[in-house]
């Protein structure tokens, strides 16, 4: 898979955060930059509330040593969530972000890789649709903000999943993923 980091305003002497989830985009994309950059390091959050994620934890970590990977592992709390009312999906985001701007200080990384693909800007515009959004939301994800970048943003999921079983790339999906 050719991901043509420059247009990314990525580079090869940068040192760049991956946030993998253990899903297929994400472990896809710890493997393609691992070939490009030298100096990076990845990090596995886990949020507290699914069955699966200790499991994705160790896969992860396990990837990451393969790799030769410095790896991270986040655990939010249990009790994070015990009286917690609002939008768990919003508290998770800003969780995650809070702990990328985090990591990034205390160990210099420059970028935020992060794997979203096509299918993901195609169910964001669509979601915004729903919520009867402006011009702004029908723009979806954008590929560049701020440190923040999505590489496989022009790539749809099915040739991500095409990708990882040609290179032998293990994955696990989350559960939560099927709930609409």
């Amino acid at each position: 898979m050719f991901i043509p980091w420059s247009e990314f305003q990525c580079t090869s002497q940068q040192k760049v955060l991956i946030g993998c989830s253990g899903g297929v985009d994400s472990m896809v994309l710890l493997h393609c930059a691992a070939q490009f950059f030298p100096k990076m390091g990845a990090v596995y959050i886990h949020h507290g509330w699914r069955k699966t994620a200790d499991q994705e934890l160790e896969h992860v970590r396990q990837f990451c040593e393969k790799l030769h990977v410095p790896f991270h592992a986040e655990v939010i709390p249990p009790t994070h969530w015990d009286n917690f009312q609002g939008s768990w999906e919003l508290e998770a985001r800003n969780l995650r972000y809070a702990i990328f701007e985090r990591l990034m200080q205390e160990f210099r990384y420059e970028k935020v890789l992060l794997g979203h693909h096509r299918d993901d800007v195609v169910e964001t515009v669509l979601i915004n649709q729903l919520r009867g959004t402006g011009l702004s939301g029908m723009k979806g994800i954008p590929s560049i903000r701020g440190p923040y970048v999505r590489p496989l943003i022009s790539f749809p999921k099915s040739s991500l999943i095409q990708f990882a079983q040609t290179h032998a790339i293990s994955w696990m999906d989350d559960e939560s993923n099927a709930d609409v």
